[in-house]
């Protein structure tokens, strides 16, 4: 059942800019510094790190631009739960995510319709609370870039091979014909720089191949952040009709203790994340 409840954006001040006026500034800022080639036809999913906008999000920059003068109805965001576990696909059950950039209406047609397609969505609020803010960093983007749109926001509380195809499937299945987009957001760490499995993650996106990319993540040592997302997105795109996809860029940066909003945070385990964006489009 729906709670009537708005989100407050929880990650606010500590992976990104809690003021709207230098939020907004940053982000127009981040996405004026990046020129990247256009696609021919309309992007339906994007790829996109998850870590603060200090680290990886002139990486993002160059996915969110691209949909800039686009309009979507429905805008669905997959992260991975950072901090809270469950067994479960989680849809937000409030009416509302809220950012310093204002708040965003959840489109509850699409919510219910995805909970009747597949056992595994839940709407609750598991993988919603507290600092979460692997789906939380995408929303100013969207925000800036499109305007006005409805969101779904779905936490993977469990990422195997099959949740990720069942997300996958249930997604293409529902928003098929409708004129939604798809943002699904994971990281890297610590990152094969050198050897085989860049270029065949690569590989595996542009080819639109989840199974390739659930390989190839399982290769990187100390493995993917979150490879489901991303499997479950790919699979979402394909099934929409998406027969192209392109990484924009690549980046790797130093997980510093010294970055003022990381204050706190046990980075010991974490020294490095890589980051890509990506696009598909029909």
């Amino acid at each position: 059942m729906e709670q009537m409840t708005v989100r407050p954006p929880a990650a606010a001040g500590v992976f990104y800019p809690a003021d709207p006026a230098e939020l907004a500034e940053l982000i127009d800022r981040l996405l004026a510094g990046v020129t990247p080639e256009s696609v021919p036809g309309t992007i339906r999913l994007i790829l996109s790190p998850t870590a603060g906008y200090v680290f990886s999000h002139p990486t993002a920059a160059h996915a969110y631009k691209l949909i800039a003068g686009h309009k979507y109805d429905t805008v669905v965001v997959i992260a991975p739960s950072e901090n809270q576990r469950f067994s479960r696909l989680s849809i937000y059950n409030g009416r509302a995510y809220g950012t310093p950039l204002g708040d965003l209406p959840i489109d509850d047609t699409i919510r219910q319709e995805l909970a009747d397609e597949d056992d595994d969505l839940y709407v609750s609020d598991l993988g919603h609370v507290g600092i979460e803010q692997s789906l939380e960093v995408q929303l100013p983007f969207l925000q800036r870039q499109l305007g006005t749109f409805k969101l779904v926001p779905i936490v993977m509380g469990e990422q195997t091979p099959e949740f990720d195809r069942e997300l996958g499937h249930a997604l293409a299945e529902v928003l098929s014909g409708r004129n939604a987009l798809i943002v699904a957001t994971s990281d890297f760490s610590p990152f094969d720089l050198d050897g085989e499995i860049r270029p065949a993650i690569v590989k595996a996106i542009e080819s639109l191949d989840s199974t390739a990319l659930l390989e190839a993540a399982r290769r990187v040592q100390g493995g993917m952040r979150a490879a489901g997302p991303i499997a479950a997105g790919l699979i979402a795109a394909r099934g929409m009709g998406c027969r192209a996809a392109r990484v924009l860029d690549q980046g790797v940066e130093p997980m510093r203790a010294d970055v003022p909003t990381l204050a706190g945070f046990d980075l010991s385990n974490d020294p490095t994340a890589a980051f890509l964006s990506a696009v598909a489009w029909r």
